[in-house]
């Protein structure tokens, strides 16, 4: 009996997420400091524009402040790159955290609405990646 494929691996998500990092470029004013750090949100995103198929077979909604985090696309490539990043599974890819203090809300703009992360009432980092240079 073989050992069973996670959801991430079945689909290869990290060479989905390095795809969409790779199409993120700095402004002007960025770049001599490499590519711009990008947050699951933005992943997400542009994740369930690329593979709408997959993203209907995960279950997942984009996420923002009214999704059950269980269901939230954006959580979930934030806790699982984070992890695969600080266990070396993926080497690819930087992550930094963006510290919550002072901060209430971020809004993202996805497909016409506006959505809102609400990182201030978490208590938690915002995950933020890009592919290393």
């Amino acid at each position: 009996m073989g050992v069973k494929m996670s959801f991430w691996q079945e689909h290869d998500l990290t060479s989905k997420i390095e795809t969409i990092l790779g199409k993120f470029h700095p402004n002007i004013a960025g770049k001599d400091f490499g590519k711009p750090y990008v947050s699951a949100y933005q992943i997400a995103f542009e994740f369930a524009r690329e593979y709408s198929g997959i993203m209907q077979l995960s279950g997942y909604e984009v996420g923002g402040k009214d999704t059950d985090d269980r269901n939230s696309l954006a959580l979930f490539i934030a806790r699982e790159l984070s992890t695969r990043i600080r266990t070396n599974q993926v080497t690819s890819i930087d992550c930094v955290f963006l510290a919550y203090k002072d901060i209430e809300a971020l809004n993202y703009s996805y497909m016409g609405t506006t959505m809102v992360s609400n990182i201030g009432e978490t208590a938690f980092d915002l995950a933020l990646f890009r592919m290393k240079t």
